[in-house]
């Protein structure tokens, strides 16, 4: 039962005491009620308790009981008071109200519970539950062998003695087994070594097919000759003298059986090595085919390589690059202005045939800029942005022109049209080839950035589904 003790208050006094005192436990209130006849207080668990231990529910001052709640003014007092924690002599240097102690003592890290381990009787601080868990010797934990839960303070022992699982290394292999079937693995150990029973050598078991197969002098071979049946220690002194094992021509080559070796005469050598040769020839005349045709494909591979496309890399997030690098678009979930730009490959001193597939913005624009425009634009209403761009809608934005810059010219494009842009490291110019509309101007680097001054061909797209290709 829960008892708040007068002597956890902060400001104790005899004034405290008498007005909130049980008439039972003599102690704080806890859930107060009062007892309409006499209008004494009592802890409601302390109500409870004494009615249980009389014949009828009674109030244990006037013997009669009719119960209501506390008054109000008592209960605003007993929230008003200031209490130690009732652990504080494990450390709990917390000062609660009334109103949040109850709340509190269910959780402070300072109360004593016992250790849910079976076999373990420790009192300890709930603080320090955690810390006991990781050293609790009467935990179970896992066999990472058998997976069996064991004791922590058996499991030492267990893994390193006693599990049947547990592997121990093989001292011929050097793999690690499982105990219960090392046994059975020494009798099949790849390392374990056995006795030939014709030869008498020792020969590991990994190495037995081998020895049987080219080494053991006992084992009886045949002739590839004669097809004579002989033990291999004895084959090689009747392999050279069978006259029937086939010998190498030494001027063509050819396999001849020894016995037919003085017939095979000059004439009939080099009539093989004829052809021999002419077949060579022909080996040869088919590699050099082959080369050519390899030498055409590199050189169409190179021209694939050489062709003006988009960046798959140089570009921003949004869009998409598609048919071999010729068509790029932007797919969104949602409607966002703002800039997006795409390099254009293997363009410099090439005239960039561009044609816009769909537009949903007017300041999409073709032109000219430094690498960090395009995954960082700048501000291009201001000066000093290291571009030169052409909008749709006629808007031109020049570097190193504050005049020209942000204005508009006579000059634009619409789905459908084609564009023509070429630089160098001069000027750069747009060509509108369906209206003949024409802009050019000269590149002054006086402004870029020194650490910065190659200048990529770009597209601007802005909104979703804007789309364009490049035409040659």
């Amino acid at each position: 039962m829960q008892v708040l003790r007068f002597d956890q208050l902060v400001n104790r006094s005899p004034q405290i005491e008498e007005l909130c005192k049980c008439m039972i436990c003599l102690e704080i209130f806890i859930d107060p009620m009062c007892c309409e006849s006499c209008e004494n207080h009592f802890c409601q668990t302390c109500l409870t308790t004494w009615s249980q231990n009389q014949s009828a529910r009674s109030c244990p001052v006037c013997n009669k009981l009719k119960e209501k709640q506390g008054q109000r003014i008592l209960k605003n007092m007993l929230n008003d008071l200031d209490v130690y924690c009732c652990y504080k002599q494990n450390g709990c240097l917390g000062i609660l109200k009334y109103s949040e102690y109850f709340f509190h003592i269910k959780s402070c890290q300072f109360k004593q519970v016992k250790c849910e381990y079976e076999g373990c009787n420790l009192d300890i601080l709930l603080k320090d539950k955690n810390q006991h868990d990781n050293i609790c010797p009467f935990k179970l934990l896992q066999c990472k062998w058998c997976q069996q839960e064991i004791l922590r303070k058996q499991l030492e022992q267990h893994e390193l003695n006693e599990c049947l699982q547990r592997k121990v290394q093989c001292g011929k292999c050097s793999s690690e087994v499982p105990i219960l079937i090392m046994k059975n693995h020494i009798d099949t150990c790849p390392e374990n070594i056995y006795k030939c029973q014709l030869c008498l050598s020792d020969i590991k078991l990994k190495d037995i097919e081998l020895h049987d197969k080219n080494e053991c002098p006992q084992v009886i071979i045949k002739c590839s000759g004669c097809q004579e049946q002989l033990k291999r220690i004895l084959m090689i002194q009747h392999m050279q003298t069978c006259q029937l094992v086939e010998i190498e021509c030494e001027n063509c080559q050819q396999q001849i059986q020894r016995k037919d070796l003085k017939d095979h005469t000059i004439s009939k050598c080099f009539k093989t090595l004829k052809q021999i040769i002419s077949d060579q020839q022909r080996q040869i005349k088919g590699l050099y085919t082959f080369c050519e045709e390899l030498s055409q494909q590199v050189n169409l591979l190179s021209q694939l390589q050489q062709q003006i496309k988009f960046s798959k890399y140089l570009k921003h997030k949004d869009i998409d690059v598609i048919n071999n690098g010729k068509i790029v678009q932007l797919n969104l979930n949602e409607n966002k202005k703002f800039d997006r730009f795409i390099a254009i490959k293997n363009s410099k001193n090439k005239p960039i045939e561009i044609e816009f597939l769909y537009i949903s913005d007017f300041n999409v624009s073709v032109g000219i800029t430094q690498r960090q425009n395009i995954f960082n634009p700048k501000d291009f209403s201001k000066f000093n942005h290291q571009s030169y761009l052409f909008c749709a809608n006629g808007i031109v934005y020049i570097d190193d022109n504050k005049e020209e810059n942000g204005k508009k010219k006579n000059f634009g494009f619409v789905i459908g049209q084609k564009l023509e842009l070429l630089y160098n490291d001069q000027f750069v110019s747009i060509k509108n080839c369906t209206t003949q509309q024409y802009l050019k101007y000269n590149i002054s680097f006086q402004y870029f950035d020194k650490d910065d001054i190659e200048l990529y061909p770009v597209l601007c797209l802005r909104n979703n589904f804007d789309k364009a290709r490049i035409l040659n």
